[in-house]
């Protein structure tokens, strides 16, 4: 939530005091389970989150990432994704 925001925009309390934008995640939560290891390792300029919560809780948190994302998601970000509550993310 800090950096991606309560609906995955990308515009959390801490990207202001980040240098590199945060991804706008609404719309390309497709497949919740494919992200777990990217979410607990990290990649890129995103910290990993293994000390932080286990698997599990990061599956849970990325299946509410998707519905909510998926909500509030710009037209665009939806084309050719399927209205599934158990979606996940895209890259």
């Amino acid at each position: 939530v800090q950096c991606h925001g309560s609906t995955g925009a990308g515009n959390g309390a801490a990207t202001a005091a980040l240098i590199q934008p945060v991804p706008d995640l609404r719309g390309k939560v497709t497949n919740p389970d494919d992200l777990v290891q990217l979410v607990q390792l990290g990649r890129g300029t995103m910290p990993g989150f293994e000390t932080s919560f286990d698997k599990h809780d990061t599956l849970r948190t990325l299946k509410h990432l998707a519905k909510i994302a998926a909500k509030d998601a710009p037209a665009e970000a939806l084309k050719g994704t399927a209205d599934d509550e158990d979606s996940g993310v895209d890259d």
